[in-house]
């Protein structure tokens, strides 16, 4: 049960880091973009959205190791309470 505290709390920071981004993003491209054209508006939204596709990004990367670790490597992935690692000849960290 511990990892799932942990998926939690770095799923919610991840989320206030992404938006607190895109509000700091989306007010600096409006400012730096002001008399520009009328494709001003994607580009301040495109700005805005850009931190949470780092954030999805990010935990993709992270589902994508943590499968491969698990099913092909028998490996802890790296977060909770316990770790695992086995090495060659019976060995274990």
């Amino acid at each position: 049960m511990g990892i799932l505290f942990v998926l939690i709390f770095w799923a919610g920071f991840g989320a206030v880091v992404a938006i607190v981004g895109g509000i700091v993003a989306g007010r600096l491209a409006s400012r730096l973009t002001r008399g520009t054209g009328e494709s001003r508006k994607r580009l301040v939204g495109q700005a805005a959205l850009f931190p949470l596709y780092c954030v999805l990004w990010a935990a993709l990367v992270f589902i994508f190791q943590a499968t491969i670790n698990a099913v092909y490597f028998h490996r802890d992935i790296g977060i909770g309470d316990s770790s695992r690692c086995t090495f060659p000849n019976g060995y274990a960290l």
